[in-house]
């Protein structure tokens, strides 16, 4: 899939509230699966903002999106075979769930799911490399930008304010074999401030280059929750 969003108004969609139950959640979604591709698609002046409803019953053990990059390997499938050259700009997110211990609401994504496969499959690249994420301006319940197992990309210039983490970087999978890292992405000149957490790095992060962004917080290196997926689309 390809595609170049294009419109005559600065703000080229307006999306009011997200639902979730065990599922759903999401504003806008570029994903692949069973050995597609997605690339070359930019998604620019958008905003989704509001409430993400999170139904009575949901059992949870994932996320709401604003906007995700993603790779699904979910259901035993051969999963996603590439997502790269994807450009993320300009877009406002202004969310927040009115059940955050249940499911929360992230803002920004570019997530493989490979953690979701039992028995793991064998340890792969990431297939989520050459994407942007640039001036987009974020404000979330749970983390501005959120990445799992995902490298060589580009998140610059984007603004994260009064969220529950400004950015968080993870593997796919965790310790064990089938997961894929988030190394050697460039996160420079980003504005983080006033987050309950500022930048949060899991295992297997190594070469991140973190080049003048603005806090206005706390870095907290700790360990990060490894079970990364959006919501089911």
């Amino acid at each position: 899939m390809t595609g170049v969003q294009t419109c005559a108004l600065p703000i080229c969609n307006q999306i009011n509230d997200l639902r979730s139950f065990n599922g759903g959640g999401i504003g806008i979604i570029v994903a692949s699966y069973n050995g597609t591709t997605a690339n070359n698609n930019t998604i620019t002046g958008n905003e989704v903002t509001g409430t993400l409803h999170v139904g009575s019953c949901d059992s949870g053990g994932y996320d709401g999106s604003g906007i995700v990059v993603y790779a699904d390997f979910r259901g035993g499938s051969a999963g996603a075979s590439i997502l790269t050259g994807n450009l993320v700009s300009g877009n406002t997110v202004t969310m927040v769930s009115d059940n955050p211990t249940v499911v929360d609401m992230e803002g920004l994504e570019l997530t493989e799911s490979k953690d979701a496969q039992d028995p793991p499959l064998p340890e792969v690249p990431s297939v989520i490399t050459g994407n942007t994420l640039d001036d987009n301006d974020v404000s979330v319940s749970g983390h501005g930008i959120a990445i799992t197992g995902s490298s060589s990309n580009s998140i610059t210039g984007n603004t994260v304010s009064n969220s529950g983490g400004s950015i968080y970087l993870t593997a796919s999978g965790g310790a064990v074999p089938g997961i894929s890292y988030s190394c050697s992405n460039t996160v420079s000149g980003n504005s983080f401030l006033d987050n309950t957490v500022q930048a949060e790095a899991g295992s297997c992060v190594a070469g991140n280059n973190f080049d003048g962004d603005r806090k206005s917080t706390r870095l907290n290196s700790s360990h990060i929750p490894l079970s990364r997926m959006p919501s089911s689309a």
